[in-house]
């Protein structure tokens, strides 16, 4: 991808990880609010909200200055972030199993 020189390849693959990012933001939040108790459920939303336009900010940054080094450093970045995620939500989720849990059980 970083070192195609095709413009159909780059927009290629650009549309797939933007249809991809979007599947994953769907998931997100529809996932994301049954984790959290129906009391702290508006409240957790709005921090996980705001931590994901803070590091949407941040990222934004680190790519433009990692973009003057070198492209493929820009990239990497972005895929590494993207790896320690969803590492990070495959080792705290996998137990994390709701299917049949009536909502009384669910409430804090």
């Amino acid at each position: 991808f970083a070192a195609s020189n095709s413009q159909f390849t780059m927009v290629l693959c650009s549309l797939v990880l933007n249809f991809n990012t979007a599947a994953l933001w769907a998931v997100t939040y529809t996932f994301t609010p049954e984790i959290f108790p129906t009391s702290l459920r508006t409240s957790a939303m709005g921090v996980c909200s705001a931590i994901a336009r803070i590091s949407g900010i941040l990222t934004s940054f680190l790519g433009g200055v990692l973009l003057k080094e070198a492209q493929i450093l820009s990239l990497m970045a972005y895929a590494l972030s993207y790896a320690v995620v969803s590492l990070v939500a495959a080792v705290l989720l996998r137990e994390l199993d709701m299917t049949g849990v009536p909502l009384c059980n669910l409430e804090g």
